[in-house]
């Protein structure tokens, strides 16, 4: 229960924002901010140590006192927290929050425990310009950007399959540059999305060379995340390698039924990249499906230059059948096993699909069931614009086993759910309640500790946040306190409009977020800035 505040608290601070953990019993603390304390917690602090029992103490924005039995002082707020777990708040290394404008409560990330998110821009245009957008923005999570390479190709090159030249290449990299010195965290690239598609290697280490210039890292969505995905890993090695940078893949997955069991190879590989001197890591949502455009199931060439020209080709009978002969390798290698394994997000022009797949499609039109049908209906429902789909095609075994590795963190790959009518994945509402749930409390792949470094300190270590991942004196007061025995993804991937359960309170920036279950009006959150830092990362 939350004793509310008597009176505001505006004497002189003496107990200090630094120093080591320790028991102030005796001490009377006073305080020149607004004050809360937080007694009972099992304590998980983020850096993967064993739990423990305490009091946490907040003053203002940062974390004032850890201790034992703290007392309050008068007209402090508190928060009794025995039974409940308190951990820094979740960060989530990849999500789509481009219009957090429009919806600055993101119910959906703070209901998981998420206070801070990394704004990655695969396939998303970049608030332009950055600085600008995020002078005054109002949003209760705290955001990361980074200068999104597809963004930055499509604004000089458009949808050109081709080589940029060099005063194009020029472009790119004051672009780049701008975004850096705005305060992104690093260059971002969808590999698998249309125009990045066209890009070579070598044109992405240019310009991750300029993010290195600033202590930067690459993310990355990679270019193939099915047959080809140890060549994938290989390819963004060598841009590590050669640009001096860390790299960072997202959502590291193995699809297509025909790749199961690679994840085993891929983690060797991983290994071998690091110990030749890349510093290479990863993340992962826990979802045997993903969610994305419909383009991967065409062949890239055919998509250049947009809808119009995609039209044209489709059109001509020969380069129709190139891309329908293309396109029979291609399904195998992002499908699972049947038709089914495709399930609609939304169907442009054609209503009534969104959450139905494309067996149901097939039936409903008595088309045959043989990939020479199937790859003719993909045409004609790509031919309006393209679509969104869930693609059931990847295995729990490959999940666990990435989950386990010991340089993989936790993303929610999710959107910002403002739209009731659109059918998204469950990892936009469930993400991290998920691995708490499943891969902890019911299958204990992961101990509370280990998930919650994953959560937390690991990938703050990974962006650079150095007041924010732990639970510490002097740090951010971002904190999640959560029933670890109750906590509970809900989204469905037929009804996925479910909020997650069991975060009883957050605090972002040590406002209340949500208190007693409740989401609050507060928008505490910050757009975090990257600032270089000569051997490591930092943020203002």
């Amino acid at each position: 229960m939350i004793k509310l505040p008597v009176i505001a608290l505006y004497l002189i601070l003496i107990v200090g924002l630094s120093g080591c953990q320790k028991d102030h019993q005796d001490a009377q603390p006073q305080f020149l901010a607004t004050s809360l304390l937080i007694q009972n917690a099992s304590i998980v602090d983020g850096t993967g140590a064993a739990s423990f029992q305490g009091d946490i103490r907040v003053v203002g924005e940062r974390i004032a006192d850890i201790g034992n039995a703290l007392k309050l002082a008068e007209g402090e707020q508190l928060i009794d927290a025995s039974g409940l777990v308190i951990a820094p708040g979740f960060i989530d290394m990849h999500a789509h929050v481009s219009n957090i404008h429009e919806s600055p409560q993101a119910e959906n990330f703070i209901r998981q425990g998420i206070t801070t998110i990394a704004n990655s821009l695969h396939s998303h245009d970049l608030p332009w310009p950055l600085d600008e957008y995020t002078a005054n923005l109002k949003m209760a999570p705290n955001i990361a950007y980074f200068a999104g390479f597809n963004w930055t190709r499509k604004t000089v090159l458009g949808l050109d399959n081709r080589s940029p030249t060099d005063a194009e290449m020029q472009e790119m990299k004051n672009l780049v540059r701008e975004a850096m010195e705005q305060g992104a965290f690093g260059l971002s690239s969808g590999m698998e999305y249309v125009p990045a598609v066209y890009a070579s290697t070598a044109e992405i280490v240019e310009l991750a060379k300029v993010a290195a210039q600033w202590g930067g890292i690459y993310v990355t969505h990679m270019r193939d995340e099915g047959p080809n995905l140890l060549k994938s890993i290989g390819d963004n090695a060598e841009i590590g390698k050669q640009a001096k940078l860390p790299v960072h893949i997202n959502h590291i997955k193995t699809t297509g039924v025909s790749n199961h069991g690679k994840s085993a190879d891929a983690l060797a590989l991983i290994d071998t990249v690091r110990a030749s001197g890349v510093d290479m890591t990863l993340d992962i949502y826990p979802y045997a499906a993903f969610m994305t455009y419909s383009d991967l199931l065409f062949p890239a060439w055919s998509l250049a230059g947009g809808q119009q020209e995609f039209e044209a080709r489709i059109n001509d009978p020969v380069q129709r059948q190139m891309i329908a002969e293309q396109m029979k390798i291609i399904f195998p290698q992002q499908a699972g096993a049947s038709f089914d394994s495709i399930q609609f997000g939304k169907l442009p022009h054609l209503e009534g699909y969104a959450g139905r797949t494309l067996g149901d499609y097939l039936r409903d039109n008595a088309i045959s069931e043989t990939m020479d049908a199937v790859v003719e209906s993909l045409i004609d429902l790509q031919s309006p614009g393209r679509f969104t789909a869930i693609y059931h095609s990847m295995d729990e075994a490959d999940i666990e086993r990435f989950l386990l590795y010991p340089h993989t963190m936790i993303n929610s790959d999710g959107d910002l759910a403002i739209n009731q009518e659109k059918h998204y994945h469950p990892r936009t509402y469930g993400s991290f309640p998920r691995v708490l749930s499943t891969y902890v409390r019911a299958r204990g792949v992961l101990s509370l500790e280990q998930a919650i470094y994953k959560m937390t300190g690991q990938s703050a270590q990974r962006l650079g946040l150095h007041e924010r991942g732990v639970v510490k004196i002097g740090n951010y007061a971002d904190l999640v306190i959560f029933d670890d025995k109750t906590i509970t993804d809900n989204a469905t991937f037929l009804e996925p409009h479910q909020y997650s359960t069991g975060v009883k309170h957050l605090l972002i920036n040590g406002q209340l977020a949500i208190q007693d279950g409740q989401v609050t009006t507060a928008l505490p959150g910050q757009a975090l800035k990257h600032r270089h830092i000569k051997g490591h990362f930092g943020v203002n």
